[in-house]
């Protein structure tokens, strides 16, 4: 009986411990891209998506429209991709449009055609020392779905459907390749602040 409840002990009592020790001040990794101003909810249909624009009146609405996207430092060379699709049959003409990280412009470009594939080399000394770098997607055009289809009641700003943006140490990377985490509550454009954050 005793050699049992000695053998129990030994069982339960590291397994206690482990359960402990992995509550002790351990947060979870950081994401690798969280998404901030200007950027709708992911949608799923065939596809993944997120639409980049906001629900201000068009006489009211600033242009350009961005987007923000928060992007983890990693102290290394990123390869950073953008994959989207520019609505250019619903807008008067094609956007002007641009790519900042960190404040510094990384590519100016009218798209020619709808369907848009960006990729782009970060050094790690563009990185910030802050947790986060600023990716910021603008551009001068957009439409709104409720004026084109009298069955939609859709009357927000949409400028850009980004279907995947990845930050990766090399571009195939998989596990990155995806629309990252938003920075905001679920209904309408995500709202961050200095500092990232998510909802768990």
């Amino acid at each position: 009986m005793v050699r049992k409840i000695i053998h129990w002990i030994a069982l339960v009592l590291p397994l206690g411990l482990a359960s402990c020790s992995g509550f002790q001040g351990k947060e979870p990794d950081a994401p690798l891209v969280v998404f901030g101003d200007g950027f709708f909810i992911e949608e799923r249909n065939v596809i993944t998506w997120r639409w980049m624009g906001d629900k201000l009146p068009r006489e009211q609405g600033p242009l350009p429209i961005e987007g923000i996207v928060n992007l983890l430092n990693t102290k290394k060379e990123m390869t950073l991709k953008i994959v989207g699709s520019v609505p250019l049959h619903a807008m008067p003409k094609s956007p002007a449009m641009k790519i900042v990280f960190n404040g510094e412009t990384l590519d100016e470009f009218v798209p020619l055609e709808g369907q848009l594939e960006k990729v782009y080399t970060i050094p790690a000394l563009k990185q910030t020392k802050e947790e986060y770098s600023e990716l910021r997607i603008a551009t001068n055009q957009f439409f709104i779905p409720a004026e084109r289809d009298k069955k939609s009641k859709d009357h927000n700003r949409r400028a850009f459907q980004l279907t995947k943006l990845t930050w990766a140490e090399k571009e195939g990377d998989i596990q990155a390749a995806d629309l990252g985490n938003s920075a905001g509550p679920a209904a309408g454009p995500q709202k961050t602040g200095s500092r990232p954050w998510v909802i768990v």
